[in-house]
């Protein structure tokens, strides 16, 4: 079963966007913005979470010490180098790390004048924590995925942009049915975790950061991720020889047993459909790798 682990950190970060184009209602609150840019190697990546006018972000949970270490240590180089402010947010306090971290609702409590909008912040901060220590992953993404969307309309907005994430945030806050409020809103974007924004000669361009990159990046998060894949194989490979799977199956790994019992009849399926239907393709071999994409029949 996916844990909480990494999907509050994407929620927490998705919040802060959202007070970032609450506090600069008139700035570019660019995300995933690239802190190396050559054009020599024809390369840009070391993303940081947003920048916002000269300012740099990062964005953390707050809990995983060694981690955040490596991460500032490797993006503050560039940012002072460049000239930008380094400006690091959390949600939870760790006094442990090397570079200072100032909480989220602190920076809050600070920036904003609105007690109203104060109280949305600390609501939701409080509903996320709450969510953390449930390992409540899918609500957990179903709020990231809402402020994302809140974040991305709110671009939109311009001189409305405050009025709509008062409105919005607040209803947020205070909804008994978020399903509801999430589908009347439309607010079901996910964030694209490959995307990239670069600046070069004065003009920002967007693109998308190679996958090795992105596994540089979140490499704890990959490392979580292949444990849970191997899981599911364990549970797999169960089933191969029994296919209904026990009750403690289910108790356990009830995440697993579902994919796996979907992967059989998925397989199952294909083996019906190849039997009706096979067509031949010519496929232009240009190395002497042999591999399944070069293969001349394909099953449709």
């Amino acid at each position: 079963m996916e844990t909480a682990t990494f999907i509050k950190g994407e929620a927490f970060e998705q919040l802060v966007g959202v007070f970032l184009a609450y506090k600069y209602p008139n700035e570019k609150i660019i995300p995933q913005y690239c802190l190396i840019v050559d054009p020599k190697k024809d390369y840009y990546g070391l993303r940081a979470d947003y920048k916002v006018g000269n300012d740099i972000y990062e964005i953390k949970w707050g809990r995983a010490t060694e981690a955040i270490d490596e991460c500032t240590e490797k993006q503050k180089p560039h940012v002072l180098a460049k000239g930008f402010n380094y400006k690091l947010l959390s949600c939870v306090l760790n006094e442990d790390t090397k570079e200072t971290f100032t909480p989220f609702m602190e920076e809050v409590e600070k920036e904003l004048k609105n007690k109203d909008c104060i109280q949305i912040f600390s609501t939701l901060i409080s509903e996320l924590k709450r969510l953390s220590e449930e390992n409540n992953a899918l609500i957990l993404k179903k709020y990231r995925d809402a402020f994302f969307s809140i974040y991305v309309n709110a671009m939109d907005k311009n001189n409305d942009r405050k009025e709509y994430i008062e409105e919005i945030m607040l209803a947020i806050a205070t909804t008994k049915n978020l399903d509801e409020l999430i589908e009347a809103n439309d607010l079901t974007e996910s964030p694209a975790s490959l995307d990239a924004n670069f600046e070069y000669k004065g003009v920002l361009y967007q693109g998308k950061v190679l996958l090795s990159e992105h596994r540089k990046e979140n490499k704890d998060k990959f490392k979580e991720e292949k444990i849970r894949k191997e899981k599911s194989k364990e549970v797999l490979s169960d089933i191969s020889t029994n296919f209904y799977p026990s009750i403690e199956d289910y108790i356990e790994n009830i995440e697993g047993v579902n994919m796996a019992l979907r992967c059989m009849y998925n397989r199952e399926i294909r083996r019906e459909e190849k039997k009706e239907k096979r067509i031949s393709i010519p496929y232009p071999i240009k190395s002497n790798i042999r591999s399944k994409a070069c293969l001349a029949s394909f099953e449709v």
